[in-house]
This record gives C-alpha cells, sequence and structure tokens, in this order.
C-alpha cells in the first residue's frame, strides 16, 4: 500500500527536487483537454511588491520569468498536505529520466505547479481515472540548480 507522506507540498518538494527527480523551467505548452497532455502551463504571469517601503531603498522589476519549477501530486486537495513522493524513476534516452506515480483510478488526486521567482502556486484536480503520473527531466542540462522539466503528463 501507498504510504501518504503527511507533510507540507514545501518539504516534500524540496526533498524530491535535492534528489534530481523533480525540475524546473519547461518546454512546451499546457493542453487542458483530455486525460493525457501537459498538465501545468509552462509559466504564470505574476505582480509582486513590498508590502511596505523600507527606508533608503528603492524597489523595481526582475526580468524573469514565472516558469515552471516543481510538480507535485497529491492524495486529496492540497490544504490536506498529503503529498505523495513519486513511485520510481525512469531512465530514457537523451539523459531524461521519469519520476512517475502510480495512482488508484477511482481516489481523487491533485497537482499542484510551482513556479521560479514567486510564491505563488496554482492547482487543481486530476481528471477522474488518472492512473499514472510522471514528469520528465533532461539531466543534460540544469537551470537554477535544477534539471529542466521536459514533460508532464498524467493519464
Amino acid at each position: 500500500m501507498r504510504q501518504t507522506a503527511l507533510v507540507s507540498s514545501w518539504v516534500i518538494s524540496a526533498v524530491v527536487s535535492m534528489a534530481g527527480i523533480l525540475g524546473c523551467a519547461c518546454a512546451a505548452r499546457a493542453q487542458e483537454s483530455g486525460t493525457s497532455g501537459w498538465i501545468c502551463p509552462e509559466e504564470i504571469s505574476v505582480e509582486q511588491r513590498l508590502t511596505a517601503p523600507l527606508e533608503g531603498w528603492e524597489t523595481g522589476r526582475s526580468k524573469g520569468r514565472a516558469a515552471l519549477e516543481l510538480v507535485t501530486i497529491y492524495d486529496g486537495h492540497p490544504r490536506e498536505l498529503a503529498s505523495l513522493v513519486p513511485d520510481g524513476q525512469e531512465r530514457r534516452r537523451a539523459g531524461r529520466t521519469a519520476a512517475f506515480w502510480k495512482l488508484n483510478p477511482s481516489k481523487a488526486y491533485w497537482v499542484e505547479c510551482a513556479y521560479r521567482r514567486t510564491d505563488v502556486v496554482i492547482f487543481r484536480r486530476l481528471p477522474e481515472k488518472t492512473s499514472r503520473c510522471e514528469v520528465v527531466t533532461d539531466g543534460r542540462l540544469l537551470v537554477n540548480g535544477r534539471e529542466p522539466i521536459v514533460d508532464v503528463r498524467c493519464r
């Protein structure tokens, strides 16, 4: 039986990332239809600001984009903090590795997408009868110390 990690998404995502299983900026567009295809948008637009001015400092905007950095699968709504550790990883050709989750198609799972350069995350319920999700990274590259995500799929 799968063990559900009852810890915060931040902690489990950090542990998984440090292990090199999950990574950062993706290279394809999100698809909204069906039970397969990209499950997280490539990037999101956010607006951040200081909540209070700092004496002697000016503010500005970084030109970086908020690109996909981490993907977390949850057993239930993310507010329940039941993030799942991947069931394993598979080596693929061209230096790629796929972290994968085997899911019970009769249960309700959620996906959370976290982005670089922001604390904004987005999440939604996965389609009914989803039985597997995988995040494929390219081990030949590093972006901000992480392997870039080249594919994110659930079916």
